[in-house]
């Protein structure tokens, strides 16, 4: 959690570093770099918070939602995209911008300033400000235990036999490195010798 704020925090110092001289190309690109660095932590809990908030969900209904999740996490950022780029379109071609000219006139620079730069920052404030409280990874001990409850009740009803999951991980484990060894000593198609 404290990570995905720091992540974030950087990101819009990052943005912000932009802003020292829009006119500069290393300013500019110092503070993209900057902003694409506070990224990577801040991507990588979010979608740890995705199956946090998975593992809660299961654990409060009983079954899981990835697949429906990741699908429509996919389809909101393909349909998104085209949504960004179509509004960006239009606002630059509002504002007059003409892709022949080396340098826009004043109000076309400064909306591409806006829209490449400030959005970006007004973005990650705005997503610190929403994720800043969000707690769910506080119920993951609870929910871990409820999900393996759900389970080994289906498992049961079923009249299967529960094997806890540590042991599962273990059998698991131990079939696949048997079926690596046999892999390794078993007769060669080609002499009948061992490979």
């Amino acid at each position: 959690d404290v990570y995905k704020r720091q992540g974030l925090i950087f990101s819009a110092i990052g943005g912000l570093v932009c802003f020292i001289n829009v006119h500069s190309f290393p300013i500019v690109c110092t503070g993209v770099v900057l902003k694409a660095i506070g990224i990577i932590p801040a991507q990588y809990v979010m979608l740890a918070l995705v199956s946090d908030v998975l593992d809660h969900l299961e654990a409060k209904n009983g079954f899981r939602s990835d697949g429906f999740t990741m699908s429509m996490y996919g389809s909101i950022m393909v349909g998104l995209l085209g949504l960004a780029i179509g509004i960006v379109n239009g606002v630059l071609s509002a504002t007059g911008y003409d892709a022949s000219l080396t340098r826009q006139a004043a109000g076309t620079e400064g909306m591409i300033i806006f829209v490449y730069l400030m959005m970006d920052v007004i973005s990650f404030v705005a997503v610190i400000i929403c994720l800043w409280k969000m707690d769910v990874e506080k119920y993951a001990k609870e929910d871990h235990d409820a999900i393996i409850a759900h389970q080994k009740a289906a498992v049961l009803a079923e009249g299967g036999k529960w094997i806890e999951p540590e042991e599962r991980a273990r059998l698991e484990q131990e079939e696949a490195d048997r079926k690596a060894c046999l892999l390794y000593t078993s007769p060669s198609p080609r002499d009948a010798t061992l490979s």
